[in-house]
């Protein structure tokens, strides 16, 4: 911080906490939100994509029927999701750099927040003054106000304190109203950042597979030279049904045997029938 302040300042101390040295600190603070954002984010798709497959494990047996459907409708809702995750990251991404591209020290909330903070008596002259320079219209602006604040006080009042009489003690003066304003600054952008990355979370992973994942399947599934292999079913499907007409076979055979040793010349079509039903 003291490093900002001193290339922000040159070779001559300023009269006020230099804009550029908060400009700069803040920034970087803001920059540290784009991580643990991303990362929500990450957490969200990996939730959705635990949903899917928790549901393609428990989904209706009649579909587990045909693998290569039920693996398609599965990888197709992974794919969606997937797909909306870096589109997520683009719009966290550029939030944090909408906040980075405009520190706007005319916020309302910033503006009262630094102008009620009571500071020492020795040093309030300097800090309201530095407070001044960060919120006003202009940089010519704020120089004017603090040379009409210099001449409206007496010179015992514009007499450097003899807790400021050298550089380190300003330095150190200024590191404390500097970092302030950064937390000050970067709470009301941290709360900014906390409702925009949820909204945006839901807008465009949540909200977006949910309206548009029917209409993605009826397009991936509904293809004619594919309905043959989706609908093919399984093996033990296959082997279950193969032995299931072995059986109803033989019970038909046996029938007509039945009927034929109690009634040789009878008409087998009524047992018959009833079997089949």
């Amino acid at each position: 911080m003291l490093t900002a302040i001193r290339n922000a300042s040159g070779t001559r101390p300023g009269l006020f906490v230099p804009e550029v040295s908060f400009e700069l600190l803040v920034k970087k603070q803001i920059a540290k939100l784009e991580e643990p954002s991303i990362r929500c984010a990450d957490l969200v798709h990996e939730e959705l994509e635990n949903l899917v497959k928790v549901r393609a494990q428990n989904c209706n047996p009649l579909l587990k029927r045909f693998p290569a459907l039920h693996k398609r409708i599965t990888d197709t809702c992974l794919q969606i999701i997937k797909t909306q995750l870096p589109v997520t990251h683009h719009m966290i991404r550029q939030t944090v750099a909408i906040q980075l591209a405009y520190i706007n020290t005319n916020h309302p909330d910033f503006i009262r927040e630094v102008h009620g903070v009571n500071n020492p008596p020795e040093a309030s002259c300097r800090v309201q003054e530095s407070v001044t320079s960060l919120t006003g219209a202009s940089w010519e602006d704020r120089t004017g106000r603090l040379q009409e604040a210099a001449h409206t006080h007496s010179h015992e009042s514009l007499k450097p304190n003899n807790s400021l009489t050298n550089s380190q003690d300003r330095e150190s003066h200024d590191s404390i109203v500097i970092e302030h304003l950064i937390k000050t600054y970067f709470n009301i952008v941290r709360k900014t950042v906390q409702d925009n990355v949820p909204k945006i979370i839901m807008h465009s992973m949540v909200n977006h597979v949910t309206e548009n994942l029917q209409q993605l399947l009826v397009s991936q599934l509904y293809t004619p030279e594919l309905i043959g292999d989706l609908l093919t079913e399984s093996e033990e499907v296959t082997k279950f049904r193969k032995d299931i007409e072995e059986r109803i076979s033989c019970l038909r055979s046996a029938a007509d045997i039945l009927q034929s040793l109690k009634d040789p010349t009878g008409s087998r079509e009524g047992l018959s029938r009833m079997l089949v039903l």
